[in-house]
């Protein structure tokens, strides 16, 4: 049986400016966004995709604009394991150069029973030099999880 879900969403909110010592300014910032999503599944297969942009206007200041998208492809073997892939790429500030970000995932959900999962993951990132948070630094991580529902 084939399934679509789309998505859309928007989101607006007046934020706190902070200086470096995480003390509140006094002055104010507007935050804008908005994303669209997609889910296809056809029996065992899935395919789903993200797209989301803002922008960050602190007063007094230029606005920061940013976007960022998923996609992600899975298989479910007799609804129990479901191997799956992902690629996101982000770039936090459009007017800046070499500061994007891409990760790719390759991942792994059991099923136990149906309130228990085994989740495990490996994560390749790289980045440009720019990039705030990763500064160019290419690594790859391992994660595994356990989770539980009730």
């Amino acid at each position: 049986m084939n399934r679509l879900d789309l998505g859309f969403s928007f989101y607006t909110d007046q934020l706190s400016q902070m200086d470096n010592q995480d003390e509140d300014t006094g002055k104010r910032m507007s935050q804008v966004s908005w994303s669209g999503q997609a889910e296809w599944t056809s029996g065992q297969l899935g395919i789903e995709l993200e797209y989301v942009s803002g922008s960050l206007k602190p007063e007094e200041q230029r606005a920061y604009s940013s976007y960022a998208y998923s996609a992600m492809g899975s298989y479910s073997y007799m609804y129990r394991i479901t191997p799956y892939i992902r690629y996101e790429f982000l770039d936090p500030d459009m007017d800046r150069n070499d500061d994007q970000a891409k990760q790719i995932i390759y991942g792994l959900n059991i099923k136990v029973t149906e309130n228990l999962f085994l989740k495990a993951e490996i994560n390749s990132i790289t980045s440009g030099k720019m990039n705030r948070r990763f500064r160019g630094i290419d690594y790859s991580e391992f994660k595994a999880a356990v989770a539980i529902g009730f």
